[in-house]
């Protein structure tokens, strides 16, 4: 067990956890709505994938430890820059308030408990059980098949095989985006999120990763965090016509028309004729 007297400050103090706490059941609600929109009801019961973060190594092996012994699917240690981060998949929990509640708070504490910060958890609706990848195949193996499953619009498969792959080498931000396309092709946009984040976190100047993830932002309604991520993705690749016409498209939908207009002109000029039409109908 954790010794809270420890000379090293700590890495989550009592403050922060109080405010996570609460951050994350304010943040349940919000995703139960948005899963609710693909099927999932109070009756549901689906595996959560789950993340904590923390300073030290050591730390982060206690927690992981103690996650083991819920019977948990997956539960893995990786290094992200400066700090560390413990990632997993639970058993079925049934999804209704009450329980993801209860869930959540338990995540918070156990994290504290090990100086540890819950980051957060995600699912995807539909949980298909009977896609087995073949233990044999290898991480890159795994990538492929995963590529060549979404090329022929089979997602589910597509995203087993990337969940595969990501379990045999966490450390690739490749797996994540491409299993977010995945998601994303799912209409599992929570998700979707969660993996270009994880991607992020491993390589932070991966310029697709922003692009798609500010189209899956305005998608949930997050317009401010859409807009950012379209600036990044500018600011890695200023000549990327697809980051301007979904700025422009976002703009647009807060009531910006000027700002569209600009945008939709400038993805124009870098030859994206998709947008010609929508100039015509809105800007002339």
């Amino acid at each position: 067990m954790i010794n809270f007297f420890r000379k090293n400050k700590r890495f989550v103090s009592e403050k922060g956890f109080k405010e996570n706490a609460k951050h994350q059941s304010e943040m349940n609600g919000q995703t139960l709505g948005v899963l609710s929109q693909h099927g999932v009801t109070e009756l549901s019961e689906l595996k959560l994938d789950y993340s904590f973060y923390t300073n030290k190594k050591e730390k982060a092996e206690e927690l992981n430890s103690e996650l083991k012994t819920k019977q948990y699917e997956t539960s893995d240690i990786v290094k992200e820059k400066k700090y560390w981060r413990i990632h997993g998949w639970t058993r079925k929990i049934k999804m209704d308030n009450n329980s993801i509640d209860n869930w959540t708070t338990e995540m918070c504490q156990l994290g504290y408990k090990h100086d540890c910060e819950f980051d957060g958890w995600g699912t995807i609706p539909q949980q298909d059980e009977n896609i087995v990848v073949p233990e044999e195949l290898s991480e890159m193996d795994c990538f492929d098949k995963g590529l060549e499953f979404w090329n022929n619009s089979e997602f589910e498969k597509s995203e087993a095989y990337y969940s595969r792959a990501i379990e045999l080498n966490p450390n690739k931000s490749s797996f994540y985006y491409n299993r977010g396309i995945a998601r994303g092709s799912r209409k599992n946009l929570i998700g979707e999120i969660e993996d270009y984040n994880k991607a992020l976190g491993i390589n932070p100047d991966y310029e697709e990763v922003y692009c798609n993830r500010g189209a899956a932002n305005d998608e949930l309604g997050n317009y401010q965090e859409a807009l950012n991520d379209y600036n990044q993705s500018i600011k890695l690749n200023p000549d990327k016509s697809t980051s301007y016409r979904n700025m422009g498209n976002t703009f647009y939908r807060i009531g910006e028309k000027e700002k569209a207009c600009e945008q939709w002109k400038k993805a124009l000029e870098l030859g994206d004729k998709s947008v010609k039409k929508i100039i015509e109908q809105y800007c002339e």
